[in-house]
């Protein structure tokens, strides 16, 4: 997979075929979330935030679900 070579931008764009471009972010953002690069992840959901704010949800879900493994790892 392109995310566990560094190949961030390259990833978004893949994803990008498939779906709109916030849900991209989000989905690389999750990858970034389960595989423990948690300020990775967070950047990924803020950016799929800044670009449909009005309807992206999910990106706010998964920015907690951040904030929660955080809150583990303490």
């Amino acid at each position: 997979m392109l995310y566990t070579q560094g190949r961030y931008t390259e990833a978004v764009e893949a994803f990008n075929k498939t779906e709109d471009l916030p849900q991209a972010y989000n989905d690389v953002g999750y990858v970034s979330m389960v595989a423990g690069r948690l300020d990775e992840a967070q950047g990924f959901f803020d950016e799929a935030q800044r670009l449909a704010p009005s309807y992206y949800e999910t990106a706010s879900e998964n920015t907690q679900r951040v904030r929660s493994l955080r809150g583990r790892q303490r």
